[in-house]
C-alpha cells in the first residue's frame, strides 16, 4: 500500500516545481514597459539612461530611464489656435540636463528664451531672455538679454555669457548659475563667447584677450 502513495507524492512535488518558474515568468512577463520606456523617435540624448525625442505634435519631450515622468521641454510648430508659432534649437545635453533656445512668435510679438531643464528633477531655470515688440503689446522688463555661449554640468549648474539688448559688446556678462537657477555674475568686459569652457565645475574664457577663470560653484 505504501508504495502507490510515495509515488502519487513525487509526481506531485514534480508537477508543482516543473509550474514554479512557468508561474514566475508569467507574472513578470506581464509587467508593463513604462511610458519613458514606450516614446518613440530618434533619440536626441548622448547618454543611455536618458530619452529625448521629438514627437509628431512637434513637442520635445524627455525623460529618465526607466520610469521617470515625462517632461516637456519645448515645442516646434504653431499652437492650437494658430495665433503663435514655436520652435526651439537644441543647445546642448549632458545626462539627465537639457539646453534649449526657443522661439515663439505671433503678430504682437517675438521672444527668445535659452534655458536649462532638469528632465529628473521635473524643473528648470532661464538664462536669458529677450523679447521684440511688434504692435502694442507688453514684454516684461527683464526680457533685454541674449545667450551668446551657454555650457552645463551633469549636476545642473550652468555657466553663460550674456549681452544686454543695446548694450556696447565690451559689456558683456560671465554669468554662473546655481542648480536652481540663482544667478553670479563672474566677469564683464569684451568676452570672447567662443572662449568659454566648462571643465567640471571649473569655467575659463578671455576678457579682451586676457584668460580668466572661476569655478561655478564658489560665492
Amino acid at each position: 500500500m505504501s508504495r502507490p502513495l510515495a509515488g502519487a507524492v513525487s509526481v506531485a512535488l514534480v508537477t508543482v516545481l516543473a509550474s514554479a518558474p512557468a508561474a514566475t515568468g508569467g507574472a513578470a512577463g506581464t509587467r508593463q514597459r513604462s511610458t519613458c520606456q514606450r516614446l518613440q523617435g530618434r533619440d536626441l540624448a548622448p547618454a543611455r539612461f536618458v530619452k529625448l525625442v521629438e514627437r509628431r505634435d512637434g513637442d520635445l519631450v524627455g525623460c529618465v530611464l526607466p520610469r521617470g515622468a515625462v517632461r516637456r521641454v519645448a515645442a516646434s510648430g504653431p499652437d492650437d489656435d494658430g495665433e503663435t508659432h514655436h520652435d526651439y534649437t537644441l543647445e546642448q545635453v549632458v545626462g539627465r540636463i537639457v539646453v534649449v533656445r526657443t522661439g515663439d512668435t505671433n503678430d504682437y510679438a517675438t521672444s527668445i528664451s535659452t534655458r536649462v531643464h532638469d528632465l529628473r528633477a521635473g524643473r528648470g531655470y532661464a538664462l536669458a531672455e529677450r523679447c521684440s515688440v511688434k504692435a502694442a503689446f507688453p514684454c516684461s522688463g527683464d526680457m533685454v538679454s541674449t545667450v551668446t555661449a551657454a555650457l552645463v554640468t551633469r549636476a545642473g549648474r550652468a555657466v553663460a555669457v550674456v549681452v544686454d539688448d543695446g548694450a556696447p559688446e565690451q559689456s558683456a556678462r560671465v554669468v554662473a548659475y546655481s542648480t536652481l537657477g540663482t544667478r553670479r555674475v563672474l566677469d564683464t568686459g569684451a568676452i570672447a563667447p567662443g572662449s568659454l569652457r566648462l571643465t567640471g565645475n571649473l569655467a575659463s574664457w578671455t576678457n579682451a584677450g586676457t584668460p580668466r577663470g572661476a569655478s561655478v560653484t564658489a560665492g
